[in-house]
């Protein structure tokens, strides 16, 4: 394969360089968790504010349609994707990470496993940030196809895995803050020497 030849299934954009570092062996820790988080960060704010709204529109009908009584599941996801229907900004494929967030949230509560009603908007966007994550990163680790420097796809999501935590528990501190009304443009990586033991009342903007 070729230098900078695109495949089908694995990562591209922000994230390429990084898959490819990682293929060749030369993904360190902790650098390269901080490296990721840079790659996100920049997905998340070229996709903008927008998308954050809209996350936070559904996240808003949620928490009122269940504190309000409503139990009724295919209801809420139908009322979540005529939101997303209605949001005129942003690419089809970014609105449908964002509703299936809300879908993920909607889940949590059908099993019991939504501790705080008043959350709901927070939870959704940093959902909205983990698919994201998920979709052009960690879901592009395809164990169906030959990878960079033919690196062995045990490994790599072995890897991808270690770092995974790190990645998420970053992605919930930014959605606190976004909720509470900050620009993606102002979401900051904690300190690289700090990543293992993150805070998450840590400032990341």
């Amino acid at each position: 394969m070729a230098d900078g030849d695109i495949i089908p299934g694995q990562p591209t954009g922000y994230y390429r360089t990084l898959y490819e570092r990682l293929c060749e062996g030369k993904a360190e820790l902790p650098k390269f968790t901080w490296d990721v988080m840079g790659a996100l960060r920049e997905d998340i704010k070229r996709k903008g504010d927008q998308l954050i709204d809209l996350a936070k529109r559904m996240g808003i009908y949620l928490m009122h349609a269940i504190e309000n009584g409503e139990t009724n599941y295919a209801t809420l996801r139908r009322e979540l994707e005529h939101i997303k229907n209605r949001c005129q900004w942003g690419a089809d494929s970014d609105k449908e990470l964002v509703f299936r967030a809300g879908k993920s949230i909607i889940h949590s509560f059908r099993y019991g496993e939504l501790e705080e009603i008043k959350s709901i908007p927070e939870l959704i966007i940093g959902q909205y940030m983990e698919e994201v994550y998920k979709s052009n990163f960690e879901s592009r680790i395809n164990p169906n196809v030959k990878h960079y420097a033919d690196a062995d796809v045990c490994f790599l999501n072995e890897y991808i895995q270690s770092i995974r935590s790190d990645i998420i528990k970053v992605a919930r501190g930014w959605s606190k803050k976004l909720n509470q009304g900050k620009s993606v443009n102002q979401i900051k990586r904690p300190r690289r020497n700090n990543i293992k033991t993150i805070d998450m009342g840590e400032n990341l903007l």
